[in-house]
């Protein structure tokens, strides 16, 4: 496979290797730790997003085996740990995503997904 996706836990950069596993890179001592494999088998083409004030992140879509997949699951950056969260409605690979806090909000115009960590689950 030979891709990656990255996301930033201060102070940390959480490299996530396509297909194998978990690396924390220290800017400050310009060295790679390798941590866990990824939950899913061959897993590639995924993306992933820091949750904000958090030391989550979440890893979702891509493919497996070969076959796309709507999984999503949250890694605690400071536990080295993998929780399986609430499928995707849609199988998605080579996707890309965001968290957008919005203060008093209850709008989904223009939303493709939304996904609610705290509470487990995804919606439209």
């Amino acid at each position: 496979a030979g891709g990656a996706a990255a996301a930033t836990v201060f102070p940390f950069v959480f490299v996530f290797l396509h297909g194998k596993y978990v690396l924390r890179y220290d800017p400050v001592t310009d060295e790679y730790l390798r941590l866990s494999d990824l939950p899913l088998p061959d897993w590639n083409c995924f993306d992933v997003v820091t949750v904000p004030n958090t030391t989550h992140i979440l890893v979702h879509g891509g493919v497996t085996n070969g076959r796309w997949c709507n999984d999503m699951y949250q890694y605690d950056a400071a536990k080295d740990e993998w929780t399986k969260m609430p499928s995707m409605r849609t199988a998605r690979r080579r996707c890309a995503s965001a968290i957008v806090t919005l203060p008093m909000s209850s709008t989904t115009e223009n939303v493709t997904e939304v996904s609610d960590a705290k509470k487990q689950k995804t919606d439209l």
